[in-house]
């Protein structure tokens, strides 16, 4: 997430005539069209984690989550966090970024002047008057979106589990507060090796909740393969054979950091292989696009328009936006946009397939392509890559695997 190239600009440009805070009807259409939360698009991916399936000391630790839309936020990998005191906070879920921080209650009543229960994700209040620290960070995007934080320890609750965890506090922001609303962060990466700001994973082993820092994550596939939401799963400390079919595929870090594996070769439907891509793609559930160099994207969009012709018998339109840099195209033909195969590992060696399902939604009746180019050279997988798979994210041997998503018990 802290990594991602996306776009804060857009949504700074939906706050402009007014403030999120004054715009609060705004159409979900435009949020969706303008609005995103910093970092990123390729960031808003959400995961919401409401209630754990099953838990024990130093077990695997089984929660539920949703790929959702969030007002004033978007879709996203969401999760939801207890406070000391009992409040709620909704927090984007990213395997992009190890750092984890909330919204601070007080910063954001005594900035904006309102309450924090317009606050889209929530804000965490401490259980006794509390003051920004001597230790602080500032964490930054590549689209300019910047959070300070501070570090403060409190019990929290995930799932069933409480826990008493170091974490950020967000006591200043920019754009400012009014402009942009503020976003809650759990990151799933690897430690950055701050021990002021220690990942959630290594404060889990440490306190021995869980004993692996193995990572899964999956969603079920809308009823409606065209749908926005799903639901699905994460599990801290450990992977669960029975929810996929078959044996996992592996594929290597590419490097030290994050979840980075390598690309060799793609191939869009039954069209020629592009070869010889040799690249970074990281895995990110902290974004809600999938981002194409621009040496590959235009020749990307390019083969899905043609696929798509060919499945449908005739020309289709898509439909780019110069401003929010988008293709949309006709509801219609979602289901009959081409499968994308991806080549993964240094030799492209293990393929990974996307259906429409994974890159494309459609919001509220407006059919998008979630695809956009990358100002970096790294390609990067979204959140709904999770749709029908299963992935195992296992940092100590330094490598994903992934597979087909077995169906849901009745």
């Amino acid at each position: 997430m802290t990594n991602s190239s996306s776009s804060a600009d857009a949504s700074v440009g939906l706050f402009t005539s007014g403030g999120w805070l004054a715009q609060e009807d705004a159409t979900r259409s435009k949020i969706w069209a303008e609005m995103r939360y910093p970092m990123l698009v390729r960031l808003l991916a959400l995961v919401c984690v409401f209630d754990v399936l099953k838990v024990s000391q130093g077990k695997t630790l089984k929660l539920d989550v949703n790929y959702k839309f969030m007002p004033a936020i978007g879709f996203g990998l969401f999760h939801t966090l207890v406070g000391e005191n009992g409040q709620n906070v909704h927090v984007i879920v990213d395997t992009g970024s190890g750092y984890v921080f909330l919204t601070w209650k007080h910063w954001f009543e005594n900035t904006t002047g309102k309450p924090c229960s317009v606050a889209p994700m929530g804000c965490y209040e401490c259980s006794k008057p509390c003051s920004v620290s001597n230790v602080t960070r500032t964490v930054e995007f590549e689209d300019d979106y910047t959070v300070k934080i501070w570090q403060h320890k409190s019990k929290l609750t995930i799932g069933q589990v409480s826990k008493i965890l170091t974490f950020g506090l967000i006591f200043d922001q920019k754009p400012p507060v009014t402009k942009a609303p503020p976003i809650n962060l759990i990151g799933l990466s690897q430690d950055m090796g701050d021990a002021n700001f220690p990942s959630l994973m290594t404060q889990l082993r440490s306190s021995k909740t869980i004993t692996t820092d193995i990572i899964a994550l999956y969603l079920y596939p809308p009823t409606d393969p065209t749908g926005a939401s799903a639901d699905g799963g994460l599990l801290l400390g450990g992977g669960d054979p029975a929810l996929y079919e078959g044996a996992l595929k592996y594929v290597d870090f590419s490097t030290g950091e994050g979840y980075t594996v390598n690309i060799n070769k793609l191939r869009v439907g039954d069209g020629t292989v592009t070869s010889g891509i040799n690249m970074n793609l990281d895995l990110d559930t902290g974004a809600n696009y999938l981002y194409v160099p621009k040496l590959y994207y235009n020749q990307l969009i390019d083969d899905i328009k043609a696929q798509t012709d060919n499945a449908v018998g005739k020309h289709v339109v898509f439909k780019f936006d110069r401003e929010d840099k988008k293709w949309s195209f006709p509801c219609q033909h979602m289901s009959q946009l081409p499968l994308l195969t991806f080549a993964l590992g240094p030799q492209g060696a293990t393929p990974f397939t996307m259906t429409f399902t994974n890159y494309a939604v459609n919001d509220d009746g407006i059919c998008l392509l979630l695809i956009m180019q990358s100002q970096e050279h790294d390609w990067s997988f979204h959140d709904r890559m999770l749709i029908d798979k299963y992935f195992e994210f296992d940092p100590t041997r330094k490598r994903v695997g992934f597979g087909k998503l077995r169906p849901r018990h009745p």
